[in-house]
């Protein structure tokens, strides 16, 4: 088996480690005893001033007459197979502009309500900037469908041609997506259901689980946030995880009969619109989507299912160091070692620069600004979204970072995942407005790979033993979590389909479905308590995006493989790493990672991956085993 090389041997391969500033110590349980400022809250002002600004509706007000003259100037005169290809460049440049004015107002709407899912203002500004995004696709739908009934002949030979080279991946994604397409009519009905069904019930979801308030257990304890409750389930102190873990699940529980109306619903809305458009299931519309076929995604499935004996053996492992036999499912996110380590959010943000500098200078400078310019929302408020994400309105795309940081490593790690998304949508902003969305499954791959990088500084910094075993473990924890997790969260969601086609879900079908997925991960290995079956209304995605956690089984597969590459080669990798990410969505995934060794048609990755990862387990079994069996907290 070939091994990773060791954080000793980097800068062997080529790739630099850089010098940490001087230690401030070890922080424990988060934040605690940090004397710099705490995690910030972002500046949103060079898009808007406030939620008030009238430069808002006017913008809105200009997408909407945009979209009107786009229709009015080009509705029926790009689908003659005559069309001059300087003409169909002409129109899709403007069309590109049309999309441009209205994702601008709407992203910030997105970002303003998912910092304050409670406030009126920002609730009643992503309603308002939803419609007129319904009414401008409305307006703008005719093109595609013009462009689709050109027929793939001509469209290829438009790509081709030098006046639409630009445009030419869009071109491409139409012939691809042409046979889902419906008539306009059936376009415009889609596009009303999906504001009253998907859309509202995705706010539905964002707004209770916001409002949700936990009872701190400690006499005279304030309530706190969800974001604040989940960060405390990695605590040292094992009666903090077991109370966190309690209160939680008591809190959710009067939600799950809405929450599961609102899966049923939401599932139903999935199989409808797959079936319309012609899809066997919705995951074949998720596929077609994604750029990847829906076979090749089932063969992942099976392919990660057969190892989930590594993910067991990890927790056996844990759970011997607990001094019993089956592990607590609140004790999964446990820190290993006397106390939690973590990090400070402005040491986090200085080792996280060192990282990006390690790699190319153009990371470097992608992590400075957004760091630099208060792109960064990382408070863990009371009302705020759960989960994070990283987000880059146009005109400039600049990256907008979203998470709840609470200063522990899992945290840390979070932090490095979106700031890895930032960096690739830096890197691909030089790409025009209808190529610059990506495949989900290489932005993902850009996100765990700098995961994978910060992890490896920080080990690379001299840490004391107790963090290194900390970060060790993160490392592995992440990697089950993305790869295994999201393998168990997708059948998950396929056996809700499978049930939504013949009857409605009701809470105990989804509770039951939930425990089944979750006993085939964790067997005898963790123990599932009832309250458990509750977790799904956890996954912000089942709400959010069906049947989309399979990307990120491809992102962390793709990214173990990235990572040894890039050890294995040093910098001539990395200037393929940024080729690769600088593209965007020029191309179809597959053809992307063809530039850097991985066929991803073949699934010969995935073994390689496996390889990667099992190496990280000997090495942590190792770590265990050299400084005794009793290292986990109590």
């Amino acid at each position: 088996m070939q091994r990773v090389k060791t954080a000793d041997s980097i800068g062997r391969a080529g790739l630099r480690v850089e010098e940490p500033m001087p230690s401030r110590g070890l922080s424990r349980d988060g934040p605690m005893g940090d004397r710099e400022a705490g995690p910030p809250r972002w500046d949103l002002s060079a898009l808007y001033e406030n939620p008030l600004d009238p430069a808002i509706e006017s913008d809105l007000g200009a997408a909407l007459i945009a979209a009107e003259a786009f229709r009015h100037s080009w509705e029926g005169r790009v689908q003659e197979r005559c069309v001059e290809p300087a003409e169909a460049a002409r129109a899709l440049e403007a069309l590109e502009a049309c999309r441009e004015r209205i994702l601008r107002p709407l992203g910030y709407a997105m970002l303003v309500l998912a910092a304050d899912t409670q406030g009126a203002a920002a609730r009643t500004l992503y309603g308002r900037a939803s419609g007129v995004l319904e009414a401008v696709k409305k307006l703008l739908i005719f093109f595609p469908l013009q462009l689709a009934r050109m027929g793939p002949g001509t469209l290829a030979d438009l790509a081709a041609h030098p006046a639409c080279r630009e445009y030419g991946p869009y071109l491409r994604r139409i012939i691809r997506q042409a046979p889902a397409f419906l008539p306009e009519a059936a376009e415009h009905l889609a596009l009303d259901r999906d504001l009253t069904a998907r859309e509202a019930w995705r706010l539905f979801y964002d707004m209770t689980l916001g409002a949700l308030r936990i009872r701190e257990p400690r006499r005279g304890g304030r309530p706190i946030g969800l974001p604040e409750a989940l960060g405390r389930l990695g605590a040292a102190d094992g009666r903090r995880r077991k109370a966190a873990f309690h209160e939680i699940y008591q809190a959710l529980d009067p939600c799950i009969p809405q929450m599961a109306f609102a899966l049923d619903t939401l599932t139903h809305h999935e199989i409808l619109d797959a079936s319309a458009r012609g899809f066997g299931s919705p995951l074949d519309a998720a596929a077609l989507a994604g750029g990847i076929e829906a076979e090749k995604i089932s063969e992942l499935l099976d392919l990660v299912e057969s190892r989930y004996s590594l993910a067991t053996r990890y927790f056996r492992l844990k759970a011997a160091a607990f001094g019993s036999a089956r592990l607590a499912m609140e004790d999964l996110a446990a820190p290993w070692g006397r106390g939690a380590c973590g990090a400070p959010f402005g040491a986090a943000r200085r080792r996280l620069e060192r990282t990006a500098a390690a790699v190319a200078p153009a990371w470097d400078e992608a992590v400075r600004r957004v760091f630099a310019d208060g792109r960064i929302d990382a408070a863990p408020e009371a009302g705020k979204q759960g989960g994070g994400f990283c987000h880059a309105p146009p005109p400039q795309r600049l990256p907008y970072v979203f998470l709840s940081y609470t200063g522990s490593i899992r945290d840390f790690l979070t932090l490095a995942h979106e700031i890895g998304h930032a960096v690739h949508y830096t890197l691909a902003a030089r790409q025009s407005g209808l190529v610059f969305d990506g495949s989900r499954v290489v932005e993902e791959a850009a996100a765990t790979l700098f995961e994978l990088f910060a992890c490896r500084q920080w080990a690379a910094e001299g840490a004391p033993a107790e963090l290194g075993m900390q970060l060790a473990a993160a490392r592995i924890e992440g990697f089950v979590a993305t790869v295994m997790r999201q393998s168990v969260l997708t059948r998950f969601e396929l056996a809700l389909n499978r049930r939504r086609r013949v009857s409605p879900l009701d809470a105990d079908f989804i509770r039951g479905a939930w425990m089944e997925e979750n006993s085939r991960l964790y067997g005898d290995s963790v123990e599932m308590p009832g309250a458990y079956r509750d977790g799904w209304v956890l996954v912000p995605h089942l709400f959010h995006r069906p049947l989309t956690c399979w990307v990120y089984v491809y992102g962390q597969l793709i990214s173990a493989v990235l990572y040894r590459r890039c050890l294995d080669e040093g910098a001539r990798f990395a200037a393929r790493l940024n080729r690769l990410f600088e593209a965007g969505g020029s191309a179809e995934p597959a053809a992307l990672l063809r530039g850097v060794g991985i066929d991803l048609d073949g699934l010969a990755f995935v073994g390689e991956a496996f390889e990667v990862f099992e190496g990280f387990l000997e090495d942590f079994e190792r770590m265990v085993q050299d400084s005794g069996a009793g290292v986990a907290a109590p």
